[in-house]
């Protein structure tokens, strides 16, 4: 069984990594497993490329298919749904040295920036209820359907002619929420919308508990603007379907 077990192992890394130095006892074993590595290469690629579009097009087709590669020989995935392989591959990315390597430093945020996307599209909760207008819920949550993302690039920017080479002073905040049609949106946030959405993703509040929170952190002069602020941007969080009532 430990033999069996160790021949399913150089299989599958030969599989993942034709450099690997796998040597079949088959005479036309090579052959067949070219023809599985081909296959296996080839779905795995083409399913990433649908996902990630313009990390593909920013890095160009040869280093995309260098990426690719890497992902397949060095990522442990730690599931085996096929449906998950965009996720793992962002988190391959996270442990990817990817200035070292020759490729941009913005490319982990990018990637995760669009698997967002994906990850938004497939989450199983039910589309938030629209709220009359005037009859703001009581209390105030994120809903499941949305998700705040903060980044050092401007990756809503980027793309083969617009590549940041430094990160940026201030950090990028956005939103990407399915909206009541059931489509993927993504919104530029505010800091201090995106800081009312991480206190309301966190705990479930009423305007008053919000802005409780929200005077902890902001300078005594701001409290009264904040005050006028919130209920208009509550109301316009809960129309996009951004904000749902808890």
């Amino acid at each position: 069984m430990t033999d069996f077990r160790a021949r399913q192992a150089e299989l599958a890394q030969a599989m993942r990594d034709p450099q690997s130095g796998f040597v079949t006892l088959e005479e036309d074993g090579e052959e067949r497993l070219s023809v599985y590595r081909s296959l296996f290469f080839n779905n795995i690629k083409n399913f990433i490329a649908g996902g990630f579009p313009v990390v593909k097009e920013v890095l160009g087709e040869e280093q995309w298919l260098i990426l690719v590669r890497e992902f397949m020989r060095e990522h442990v995935c730690e599931t085996p749904y096929f449906v998950e392989i965009s996720r793992e591959f962002v988190r391959f990315l996270s442990h990817f040295d990817c200035s070292a390597r020759g490729y941009p430093a913005f490319l982990y945020e990018l990637a995760h920036y669009e698997w967002l996307e994906i990850d938004v599209s497939v989450r199983d909760e039910d589309l938030p209820l629209k709220a009359c207008s005037g009859d703001l819920p009581e209390r105030y949550t994120l809903s499941g359907l949305a998700t705040l993302a903060s980044y050092h690039y401007p990756v809503h920017q980027i793309s083969v002619e617009c590549q940041p080479e430094k990160v940026s002073e201030q950090r990028h905040n956005y939103v990407v929420y399915r909206d009541k049609s059931d489509n993927v949106q993504f919104m530029i946030t505010e800091p201090l919308t995106a800081l009312l959405l991480t206190i309301i993703s966190e705990e479930a509040l009423p305007v008053p508990g919000i802005i409780s929170q929200l005077k902890a952190v902001i300078p005594p002069t701001q409290v009264a603007a904040v005050e006028h602020y919130l209920p208009q941007a509550l109301s316009a969080l809960i129309e996009k379907g951004i904000v749902v009532k808890a």
